[in-house]
Parts: C-alpha cells; structure tokens; sequence
C-alpha cells in the first residue's frame, strides 16, 4: 500500500473530508489523554465493533456518562463526569465552535479494534453534522468511506458524512482516539465554528492506495470461504472480510454481497438468511431510534 496527501482519483467522489487543523498544547493534551486511560469505556453500539473498539461520553443531553447512544433532542449538551476532568479538551471545543449547537462529545478509542462497513443516522428523522478531531493516531489507523482508504491525522478536523457506507479503526495494539462531536444537522459547517476563518475544507485528505484484486482471485476466495462458513465460523469470515477492503481495492458496502456470495455457495439457509439480515441492518435501515 501507498500513503500519498492527494485528492481522490477522478471519477472519485469523497464526502468526508478534512475542514481544518488544530494546533494543540501537546502538555496540556496529554495529560487529558492520560485521564481518559483511566476511564470505563462505554460498550455502545457494540453490535459494530470487532475487537477493541469503545466510546465514552463527554457531553450529551442529561450529562450521564452512562448514556452512551446518540440522540436527537432541542438544546445542546451539557458535560458528562468524565467530560468535566478533560478541561483542555472541552475548552477548545468551546474554542473552536458554537456550542449552542453541540448535542454530545464522545472519544471514540480503537486498538486492534473497528468498526465493520454501516451507515449511520438511518433510525433518526435528521441525523447529525459529525466532526471528528484526532487526538491520537499511528500508522495503523485506517478509515474508509465506500472505495476510498485514508488516515486521519492528528490535529486534523474532519467532518464525517455517516450516509455513505464507511468504517474505520486501529489494525495494531497502538491506541487511536478521536474526538467526535454531533452537531444540528441543519446549521452549515462553516456557521458550527467561532471564526469561520477556521473552517478549511480545502485541506488535502491523506489517501491510502491499495493494490487491486482480480474477479478471478475474488471468486476463488469466496468459493474457498464457502466451503469452511458454518455458524461457527460465520462471525470470524465476516471480519476477515470485512477488512479486506483497507488491503485490497474494494468498496468496503462489498463486504455484504460477498457475505451472502459465501452463504449462498454454503448452501445453510440460516446463515444465507443472516447474511442478507446483516446487509439490511448495517445498510438499510432496520435499526431503532434510540
């Protein structure tokens, strides 16, 4: 693979992106990282998650560091007990950005952890206008929205558009955390923050290039898959296939119709049938609002 800032190819269209760079106090920063080692990660939206990948709240609607969902309510957030003992984090939100629009602050952490290809807001009537702030990354890290592979950098602002297929996480026992913060969907980007001078959406995203698979090598993969897939191994194919896409040049919403390929060359209704489900949930639109 290859690491190149550049923008997508053409015929490429990204709708995350990154919008602007903070320069951090790298003391002040640490010792709020060194904080959030010490808290009890939230186990929220697990269903998603394959290895080590956690949250915890900040800020959302009641304040309770408990309350790890999303929500879509009138008002903004207000601090969780674990926001309140990050205060260098919190200030430069509040630096940054018009909080009145701010309806919660999560980390998101990953250590040989991700989350599979899904898209979000789908149980929501509007959803949210999600800004990601990394504050620890490494080599490893990977995100994707449908073919397009890239890194987050650290310092990097990145509005993350949840309606196209996408997943993400850190490949390596090295940590990754992201600040993630919901704002009002309906007010612009350039109107979230303070000084719109802030506001870059013209920085260049950092891409991954993977070689290409060939139909040949594809299908014989999942002929191959096909055969050992029972409901013993169903959910260890399935993150092996889900992580094919930061290796190899395919969509990540792939994983899915590979999944039912490999089911269906099982010839087990049950797991056809699970797999056609986990296409649905994780793309369509089965979930409940929370």
């Amino acid at each position: 693979m290859s690491y190149q800032p550049e923008p997508p190819p053409r015929g490429e269209k990204m709708h995350s992106h990154p919008i602007g760079r903070v320069e951090f106090e790298v003391s002040r920063l640490n010792e709020d990282l060194r904080t959030i080692d010490g808290f009890q990660m939230n186990q929220a939206y697990s269903e998603y998650a394959k290895g080590d990948w956690t949250t915890c709240v900040l800020l959302n609607r009641t304040g309770n560091k408990n309350k790890g969902l999303s929500e879509e309510y009138e008002g903004h957030g207000v601090p969780t007990e674990y926001g309140l003992q990050v205060p260098y984090l919190l200030e430069t939100v509040g630096r940054l950005f018009k909080t009145e629009h701010l309806k919660s602050a999560r980390i998101f952490s990953a250590s040989n952890g991700f989350i599979v290809p899904h898209r979000d807001y789908v149980e929501f009537k509007k959803g949210f206008t999600r800004i990601h702030l990394v504050l620890q990354t490494n080599d490893r890290a990977m995100n994707s929205e449908q073919r397009t592979v890239y890194r987050m950098r650290v310092g990097e602002l990145w509005f993350l558009d949840g309606r196209a297929t996408h997943s993400g996480g850190s490949f390596t026992e090295q940590k990754r955390l992201h600040l993630v913060l919901d704002f009002d969907p309906e007010i612009p980007i350039r109107n979230l923050f303070k000084n719109p001078t802030n506001y870059q959406p013209g920085l260049m995203p950092y891409l991954i290039r993977r070689p290409p698979i060939s139909k040949e090598k594809l299908e014989e993969l999942l002929t191959s898959l096909g055969v050992i897939l029972t409901e013993l191994t169903y959910d260890n194919l399935f993150e092996v296939v889900a992580k094919l896409h930061f290796e190899h040049d395919l969509d990540c919403e792939w994983t899915y119709d590979a999944m039912i390929k490999i089911a269906s060359r099982s010839g087990n209704g049950r797991l056809i049938e699970r797999a056609h489900s986990a296409r649905q949930y994780f793309l369509g639109g089965l979930r409940k609002a929370s």
